[in-house]
């Protein structure tokens, strides 16, 4: 596995986070939890 230079490691965490968003967007439609699951991923990163 190559070493990540701090530029691609601070895209990856844009990524995530927009995910996040993303995912935040979706599930505040149809569900009332998109923050623990948010929280979750974050705590796990």
């Amino acid at each position: 596995m190559p070493q990540l230079s701090p530029t691609s490691g601070l895209i990856i965490f844009i990524s995530i986070v927009l995910s996040c968003i993303t995912m935040y967007i979706v599930f505040s439609s149809t569900e009332n939890k998109p923050l623990f699951f948010c929280g979750s991923l974050m705590q796990s990163f």
